[in-house]
């Protein structure tokens, strides 16, 4: 394979790859944000529930609807809207 179609296919996947990694930004923070709710809730012996994650490209992202509940000894229960 000539150097010049090399250096254009490298080019190509590279374009492609970034262009891959802009569009699935925001389904990988929402979904890393309640991963982490998740794992962080389950360490300290609470049940966590996240009914949306909104979370645009280069923007905050917006939790709706978290729900925390303790452990079935304690009466403790956040929501928030």
């Amino acid at each position: 394979m000539p150097l010049k179609n090399r250096m254009f296919l490298i080019i190509l996947v590279i374009l492609a790859v970034a262009l891959a990694a802009v569009l699935l930004a925001p389904i990988a923070v929402s979904n890393g944000v309640r991963l982490w709710v998740w794992w962080f809730a389950r360490q300290e012996g609470f049940f966590a529930s996240i009914d949306r994650v909104e979370a645009p490209f280069l923007r905050p992202f917006v939790v709706v609807r978290f729900t925390s509940k303790a452990s079935v000894t304690t009466q403790f229960a956040l929501t928030s809207r």
